[in-house]
């Protein structure tokens, strides 16, 4: 290709660099969940494999290690089928939902198969976000465990999970190159030869005998693709990877790629906090502490920035995905989001039980941050509010009228004595907040990950604009997501990213030809 093209796109000081080469059968750009399984399979398929990764090695903190590392599997592939169908809604084809339910099926003995030494599954328990949708019964999930240096089974998390996909690909001998940046795709009368990356040294070609598996993330730090296809725009925050910048969603575009359901996301209220270094810190929150495996009682509402309540906060508080589509409301005569940020109030049994957050998840864990086991740090930084009312905690807050949410924590209390609540279940728990000093914290849209990117059949090929197939181009895990409307179960995202992982890179290790399979 001529240097002017290739270069399109690289940094400006290796603009005019002309770019070496080198070449592999399956080119995989990203060493995430869905890259390190799109190259498992793949190799194990006969491709030669190479895996290039933005990231320094030392930087290097895919969204897989940052989470919770279980996995959601299915026990029926008709059932599982049906049932990611109706999550899906109209989003994703029903020939895609079967091929991520077949992948499903399996899945759970492929992960125990990565490093068994070293991480397994621990027993499923049933999982169905939605168990009321048809085939919700054959949808279970399982947390990881890991081997702790007693020798004993420990639970793990995903940088437990992320270690046994590190080894599995490093006993291959698939070659995974840090720091390098991929820019364009190169691209022959439509047929994907390979990728250009940018790197230390400048611009360098690899040539894709078979495929490019494009396994780049979503973009979920990146603002101005926030603000044009997600409602909130750049109010919406993500304790994913601070590497996932939309770059495959680019380079898909590029060569003519459809995207699909761009403003979709798997969302919920999330914690986000600037120190005065100016790092970012965004962090899933716990309005309780059952997620951990603790019972103590605690109360807690949210409110809007009027002081008022608006939803059902129990689905906050269990880590669901419904509560997320509550903060998002939009008032357009005013022309603002008044439930962004919404605000988190709760007392000091709540305060002193636990940390506020999950301390080894995202950003707040193995990113970097590190939240205090007593919150006094966080306190100290201003990120948590204390007051010694109700009134006084939701000023310092900023809530717009703290009397209003003053009436609505006495309501509030009211309805743990008996009263009707507004918006929880007469047989739900309710824990009073009459435990001062009082607490608030800012809640933001957001989650783990965006789902919206090039739009993919079920063998993981990517779609172009005017509906065939790109020949040699495939995708998986967040840029262009098989998860659809609604967050199918627990360890979804898992699931999701592994199962197309696998998908792309068996195909993708196909020699060329006109069909593959799934």
């Amino acid at each position: 290709m001529p240097v002017g093209t290739v270069a399109k796109g690289l940094s400006m000081e290796h603009q005019n660099q002309a770019p070496t080469a080198d070449s592999a059968d399956v080119v995989v750009v990203g060493f995430g969940g869905s890259g390190a399984a799109a190259a498992i399979e793949a190799h194990d398929r006969g491709a030669r494999v190479l895996v290039v990764e933005k990231a320094s090695e030392e930087h290097h903190s895919p969204t897989t290690a940052l989470l919770a590392g279980g996995a959601m599997f299915g026990t029926d592939v008709d059932q599982t089928h049906t049932y990611l169908a109706a999550c899906a809604g109209n989003l994703i084809p029903s020939e895609v939902c079967r091929s991520w339910a077949e992948e499903a099926a399996v899945l759970r003995d492929w992960i125990d198969g990565l490093a068994p030494e070293a991480f397994r599954m621990a027993p499923p328990k049933p999982s169905a976000e939605f168990p009321h949708l048809p085939g919700a019964a054959a949808i279970e999930s399982s947390f990881g465990e890991f081997t702790s240096a007693d020798g004993e089974w420990s639970k793990g998390s995903g940088a437990h999970l992320f270690d046994a996909l590190r080894r599995a690909v490093q006993r291959r001998g698939i070659e995974v190159r840090y720091g390098a940046r991929a820019q364009q795709l190169i691209s022959t009368d439509g047929r994907i030869q390979g990728i250009v990356v940018d790197t230390e040294t400048g611009p360098h070609e690899l040539h894709a005998h078979r495929a490019v598996v494009l396994a780049t993330g979503g973009f979920e730090f990146d603002d101005e693709l926030k603000r044009q296809y997600l409602t909130g725009g750049d109010q919406v925050h993500f304790y994913g990877s601070r590497y996932a910048t939309g770059d495959g969603i680019r380079m898909a575009q590029a060569v003519g790629a459809d995207l699909w359901h761009m403003s979709n996301m798997a969302g919920r209220g999330v914690g986000h906090f600037v120190d005065t270094e100016g790092r970012v810190v965004n962090a899933i929150m716990l309005l309780d502490l059952k997620w951990v495996g603790l019972n103590d009682p605690v109360g807690y509402i949210i409110t809007d920035r009027d002081g008022h309540r608006f939803a059902d906060e129990s689905v906050q508080a269990k880590l669901g995905h419904s509560f997320y589509y509550e903060m998002l409301h939009y008032d357009a005569e005013a022309g603002v989001f008044p439930r962004i940020p919404s605000y988190w109030i709760f007392d000091q049994r709540r305060f002193e039980a636990g940390p506020l957050t999950i301390p080894r998840y995202g950003s707040s864990g193995a990113a970097g941050y590190a939240w205090s086991d007593d919150n006094s740090h966080e306190l100290d930084k201003g990120w948590i509010h204390r007051g010694t009312t109700v009134e006084e905690v939701a000023a310092a807050a900023g809530i717009a009228d703290p009397s209003a949410a003053a009436d609505e924590v006495a309501r509030y209390n009211r309805a743990c004595a008996g009263a009707k609540d507004p918006y929880r279940s007469a047989t739900m728990d309710m824990t009073p907040l009459d435990s001062p000093p009082y607490y608030c914290v800012k809640l933001w849209p957001g989650g783990t990950n965006t789902t919206g990117g090039p739009r993919r059949d079920a063998t993981g090929r990517v779609v172009h604009a005017f509906g065939h197939l790109i020949d040699g181009l495939y995708a998986c895990g967040e840029n262009g997501s098989i998860i659809g409307e609604r967050y199918p179960g627990l360890y979804a995202y898992y699931s999701e990213v592994l199962s197309s992982g696998r998908i792309a890179g068996r195909n993708a290790a196909r020699k060329r030809c006109p069909t593959a399979e799934h």
